[in-house]
């Protein structure tokens, strides 16, 4: 009966373990997923901005979006 238990213990901390990998995967994709939106929406504002003459606003845009991912890819990496 104690043997039982420890399998279905081990069983289902496995079970467990490889539900929270599937989680955390689909976390990172999503991540990844909206990183890119976020990249390709600041650079198209950009263009937008610089096709319409207005070169400050639209390097306050392009610098800021760039300065914004290079600084969370460099922080998700340290940890």
């Amino acid at each position: 009966m104690i043997l039982d238990m420890a399998n279905q213990e081990s069983e289902h901390r496995r079970t467990m373990e490889a539900k929270a990998m599937l989680r955390s995967h689909r976390e990172a994709v999503i991540g990844q997923i909206f990183g890119l939106l976020i990249g390709l929406g600041g650079l198209i504002a950009t263009v937008m901005l610089g096709y319409f003459d207005q070169g400050t606003a639209a390097s306050f845009v392009g610098s800021g979006t760039l300065l914004g991912l290079v600084t969370v890819f460099i922080k998700g990496r340290a940890k």
